[in-house]
């Protein structure tokens, strides 16, 4: 991919940037996902993108007959001391 260049203009008061296309594809993000930015060692900016956190009802609902774990996966082996089970 050619180097790609923007200008910084005014937005408000903060300073906006209009990310060309090809670069919004290559990395993957999508119009109105958020993204976080970072400052890099050498003064550059780093963008990455701010990946959602499942929560519980959603990791749950994937859960199926088909893959849940069955005795053997989840033996822990027999009590060793005081521990109870």
């Amino acid at each position: 991919m050619p180097t790609l260049e923007a200008t910084l203009s005014s937005w408000g008061k903060s300073t906006a940037l209009r990310i060309p296309m090809p670069l919004v594809k290559k990395a993957g993000l999508k119009i109105g996902q958020t993204v976080r930015f970072e400052d890099g060692a050498d003064g550059s900016i780093i963008l990455r993108p701010v990946l959602a956190r499942p929560n519980l009802a959603d990791l749950l609902a994937q859960v199926t007959p088909e893959n849940l774990p069955d005795e053997a996966d989840v033996s822990w082996g027999k009590p060793k001391g005081t521990e109870a089970w």
